[in-house]
């Protein structure tokens, strides 16, 4: 029994293996045939066809394993039909015509390609479940597709055929993919207008659970660009994605920790992206490697179907202005604000606020603090704008975008008094400037249109100008047309690739054009113009307080070289004069660089030619802060025999070098040395009043700038200066160094005085020695030394001047001694009998303490006066006198004669007595021996000889 039941155990064993074997050896032939094979290959066609609907397949395949059961294919390419490849791809294939990228070209919507997949199944899952579970393993998977705008919508031209494989279909035999894995796949995804591409590089595996696709996914690489601009590389990291349907509804879970470098990040580029995605939510976070730029926390949810996106940022504006536009900016300054996003089928909203701090494009200061708040109200957007500059400008606006029009309107008012760079004495009224801008017709697609207006007030001379225009932008051009004050301006000029000026033409009222620039033909780089003189007055007049005389031609030609701009400045055929200096500017030559962005400007070998002398610079730099108020001057020039006359009392010929420096804060400085050449000064040196005048006096503009000029200026003279007044002539040799203000110096040195005379009516006296001296605190009140002295009559007579100008002293001398009061009547009237003197001594001191230290016109002693009277009398002269002070013994009168410079004769007579007349002749033998004949009243006559000598 045993026996028989084993021979029939074997006869089974024996049967099932000889079925086995048989089975095998007919699936090895079957695997094997190329009949089988091409079955197999439509039959996949087929289904894959069934299951993503609506695309063309091609595969081959390579291998058949009916044990495991197992499918090789050697390539597989999908792609959509004819029909759906004519009306997308030619779109995209005339666009792409004749380009190439680094991605290769394509002309479909959307494709798959790999060149080894394998699709495995399990009969015995068939068997059980009744579905054959599909697992596939992909090597080198290339997809390509499309992203197309449908309607408010845009959606990927791949993604239907994504979930349709996923999904399954049941054609002859039901299928539902169990598994995908990707070892090495590249999708690429492009914009259907061309303008952004995405690039990336992975390895993934999915899974089939319980109906829901868990899917693992590792980044080697990717890349995005907009507009030819690279968005981000270097792609890395690792995201899990979940895909399931809830309710009949399809949601996903994704869970990602991955790392981009970002090309528009100026500092480190490289950003770490982390979040997660659950059902309807998710929460992101974009943040640098520095902290510089966070994109962070981002929130997505829905409310009513609609998306929404809260998030919050800070980062460089350049950086956010890169990543926005197709060209670099250059603007600089850090930006932060929150926003909310809400998608939904009227389009998108936007809700939120953002700040700017320090905005800058290059160096140029833009802003130092800006505000923007908006708010989504159904289809219109709403907001409010604040601007802050650091030089006080304040500006405040609102605006409306309609979105369902696409028109914007926005209008701006400055709040606080603004003062305007380079004109420190002009400043915008609080609430005067105003600037409305909306779209033009109704719509900012066919451009911006609007007005301006503003009014600017002159502290200085209490004037007002008003400003206005209307205002265009379209096609890249902006024009302005308006009014300053009762006089039109033209200005137009291009905004793309480069700003750059068209022409900008002022009119006076009779239409007569003062100031024209217009760029040339065929190449708006460079330009010309020319600024009428009589706008030049009228400028520097109303803007500096400042007034020209005269006429000239006043021409200019530049060019844009990159960022900086190329001039060359020609004045001719002028002949403009400054007040108070009577001399000619005829003609001058400068041609400078000018930065706007670093705000400097370098002018190079200036020349200035005036009606007598010239002025030379090879060099001078100019930079500007923010606000465009002058932080830096390095000015070296020199000046070559220029002629100036100060109100018609001083003529010189200058010559020298200067330097005109300032340094951040510090007030600008003068500092060099000035050669006086020749000069004639037809004023008292001695005058306190005099020099006030010539400091303080002269007409200069009322700006700030030249007002804290300081100065540091050596003067000295090649030449003696001649200066000649009534009672002064002599000439004087300076060593002076002016410090302090410009307007306000302070002199300190000296200044020596060579020969000369002081002119008193009878006879000058000779300057043998003066000087004064200058210290640097004390020069409105200088030390003077000064010594004249000459020979008058028998009398050697000199005069002492010292101490101060404001505590001076003054003396006399003489020889043989006489009374101060006896020397100046000798001075005044040549003899030494009391006289005058007697009665107004005060009178006649006073009188040669104002001819000295006054205007040099004295009243009493001057030419003018006393000269004049005594000029026919020059060597006659009648001297009262009397007795004694009280007059007792009557009045007697001389009548003195000179007959040459060692004789002369007198003739005395008492008008009270009947005494006879006394004459007198007396005759200098020497300056210290004298003879003199004498007939006195009684009758008498006798003789005297007179010696004098000192001990």
């Amino acid at each position: 029994m045993v026996k028989e039941n084993y021979k029939i155990l074997k006869f089974f064993l024996k049967l099932i293996f000889s079925i086995f074997l048989g089975v095998s050896i007919s699936f090895v032939i079957i695997q094997n045939n190329k009949d089988f094979k091409q079955l197999v290959q439509e039959k996949l066609t087929q289904s894959i066809k069934q299951s993503l609907v609506g695309c063309e397949v091609e595969c081959q395949v390579g291998s058949v394993n009916l044990f495991s059961p197992k499918i090789l294919l050697d390539f597989l390419k999908v792609g959509p039909k004819s029909n759906c490849e004519k009306k997308f791809g030619q779109n995209f294939a005339d666009k792409n015509e004749g380009s190439s990228s680094s991605k290769g070209s394509y002309n479909k919507p959307f494709g798959w390609e790999c060149r080894k997949l394998e699709i495995g199944f399990s009969i015995i899952d068939f068997m059980l479940g009744g579905v054959i579970d599909i697992h596939i393993n992909v090597q080198n998977l290339k997809i390509k597709s499309f992203m197309i705008k449908d309607g408010k919508h845009f959606s990927l031209t791949v993604w239907p055929s994504i979930m349709s494989l996923f999904s399954g279909t049941s054609i002859e035999v039901p299928t539902l993919l169990k598994s995908f894995s990707v070892n090495r796949g590249e999708i690429f995804i492009e914009e259907e207008s061309g303008g952004h591409d995405l690039s990336v590089v992975f390895s993934s595996i999915t899974k089939n659970i319980s109906g829901n696709y868990k899917t693992k996914i590792s980044f080697f690489d990717g890349c995005m660009s907009a507009y030819s601009k690279k968005i981000f590389d270097k792609l890395s990291g690792s995201a899990g994605l979940d895909i399931f349907y809830k309710a009949q509804n399809l949601y996903f879970n994704l869970d990602c920790k991955c790392a981009v470098n970002l090309q528009f990040l100026s500092g480190n580029k490289t950003c770490f992206i982390n979040g997660k995605w659950q059902e309807d939510q998710g929460f992101f976070d974009f943040t640098s490697q520095d902290k510089a730029f966070t994109f962070s926390p981002v929130k997505f949810y829905f409310i009513n179907n609609n998306l929404y996106v809260d998030f919050g940022f800070e980062g460089d504006i350049g950086d956010l202005y890169d990543l926005l536009m197709t060209k670099k900016g250059d603007f600089s300054g850090k930006s932060y604000g929150k926003a909310c996003l809400e998608f939904g089928d009227f389009g998108f909203g936007l809700t939120g606020n953002i700040k700017l701090e320090n905005f800058k494009h290059k160096d140029l200061d833009i802003c130092s603090l800006a505000s923007l708040t908006f708010k989504n109200n159904k289809a219109d957007h709403v907001g409010s704008i604040s601007i802050l500059r650091n030089d006080g400008l304040v500006i405040n606006g609102d605006f409306n975008y309609d979105i369902n029009k696409n028109n914007f309107s926005c209008e701006f008012i400055n709040e606080l008094e603004f003062k305007l760079p380079f004109l420190s004495n002009w400043n915008i009224l609080p609430k005067s400037s105003r600037l409305k801008i909306h779209g033009l017709n109704g719509s900012v697609i066919n451009g911006i249109a609007g007005n301006c207006s503003f009014c600017a007030n002159n502290k200085a001379t209490n004037s007002r100008v008003n400003i206005s225009g209307d205002l265009t932008f379209k096609d890249n051009v902006f024009n302005v047309n308006g009014k300053f004050d009762d006089k039109k301006y033209e200005l137009s000029f291009v905004t793309f690739p480069d700003i750059n000026l068209k022409k900008f033409i002022y009119n006076d009222t009779s239409g007569a054009t003062l100031l024209s620039i217009n760029a040339l033909d065929g190449d708006e780089n460079k330009f010309n113009g020319f600024i009428k003189f009589q706008f030049l007055k009228f400028f520097i007049k109303n803007y500096f307080d400042y007034e020209l005389l005269g006429d000239g031609d006043f021409k200019f030609y530049g060019m844009r070289k990159k960022d900086n701009f190329l001039l060359e400045l020609n004045f001719q055929n002028g002949s403009v004069s400054f007040p108070n200096f009577y001399n000619f500017l005829n003609n001058f030559k400068i041609s400078c660089k000018l930065d706007p962005y670093k705000k400097i400007i370098v002018a190079k070998n200036s020349i200035i030619n005036l009606h007598k002398g010239f002025i030379t610079s090879k060099k001078s730099v100019i930079k500007f802060d923010d606000s465009l108020n002058i932080n830096y001057i390095y000015a070296p020039f020199i000046f070559n025999n220029c002629f100036i006359n100060l109100k018609s009392d001083l003529f010189a010929l200058l010559s020298g070098r200067m330097l005109l420096s300032k340094e951040n804060n510090d007030c600008p400085l003068l500092k060099g040395l000035t050669i006086i050449e020749r000069a004639h000064l037809k004023k008292n040196i001695f005058s306190e009043d005099e020099r006030k005048k010539y400091f303080k006096g002269a007409s200069a503009p009322k700006n700030n700038f030249l007002q804290d000029c300081a100065c540091n200026i050596s003067v000295v003279t090649k030449d003696p200066i001649k200066i000649n007044t009534d009672f002064i002539n002599t000439s004087a040799n300076l060593d002076l160094v002016i410090k302090n203000k410009i307007f306000d110096p302070q002199l300190s040195g000296k200044i020596d005085f060579v020969a000369g005379s002081l002119a008193f009516p009878y006879k000058p006296l000779n300057i043998t020695k003066g000087s004064m001296y200058f210290l640097q605190h004390q020069s409105s009140d200088p030390l003077i030394e000064l010594v004249a002295s000459n020979k008058i009559n028998k009398y050697n007579v000199t005069m002492y001047v010292s101490g101060s100008m404001q505590n001076y002293n003054i003396s006399f001398e003489s020889s043989p001694p006489l009374s101060e009061e006896q020397i100046i009547a000798l001075l005044i009237a040549g003899s030494a009998q009391e006289s005058l003197n007697v009665i107004a001594p005060a009178i006649i001191m006073q009188s040669v303490k104002d001819s000295l230290f006054g205007s040099g016109e004295s009243k009493f002693l001057g030419k003018n006066y006393l000269g004049k009277i005594l000029k026919p009398f020059k060597n006659v002269r009648i001297v009262p006198s009397f007795v004694d002070q009280t007059g007792r013994g009557g009045l007697r009168g001389t009548l003195e004669v000179d007959l040459g410079e060692r004789a002369r004769a007198s003739v005395q007579k008492n008008f009270s007595l009947s005494e006879d007349t006394r004459f007198e002749l007396e005759y200098l033998l020497a300056d210290d021996v004298s003879i003199r004949g004498v007939r006195r009243e009684n009758g008498n006559i006798g003789g005297e000889v007179e010696m004098r000598w000192k001990l």
